[in-house]
């Protein structure tokens, strides 16, 4: 964090979003996010100077959606949605691979355990 309030990530992602909404609404900005908001225009204005708050960003993903947030993330983040989206995919791959190598450690196991269960079954029955 910085020495200053403004220079915190948080502030960083809320100047990411009024950004984003200057974008959707590059003319009266405040009127129309407060109309969208539902809002006074005061706390479209707050919202507009990156300053958030649970209930301002819970309503602006209701009212524009997820893309809204993952855009400002990735702005805030230096990264284009592109390149979020394929950092996504290489990551579930991953995932995926990893799951994989997980079910084939088990069938392997549990083939090995079967056949220690056989081959105790054979012993017992061959010594009664």
């Amino acid at each position: 964090m910085g020495r200053y309030p403004q220079d915190s990530e948080a502030s960083c992602f809320g100047r990411a979003i009024a950004e984003a909404l200057r974008k959707r609404h590059p003319f009266h900005t405040a009127k129309l996010v407060a109309t969208d908001l539902d809002c006074t225009k005061k706390a479209a204005e707050n919202l507009l100077a990156g300053h958030l708050s649970a209930r301002s960003i819970t309503r602006v993903v209701q009212v524009y959606g997820w893309a809204l947030i993952i855009e400002a993330t990735t702005s805030a983040r230096g990264q284009s949605l592109e390149d979020y989206i394929e950092e996504l995919q290489v990551e579930i791959l991953d995932r995926q691979r990893r799951i994989n190598e997980t079910k084939r450690g088990i069938e392997v196991i549990s083939g090995r355990l079967l056949d220690k269960a056989s081959h105790g079954r054979q012993q017992i029955s061959g010594v009664a």
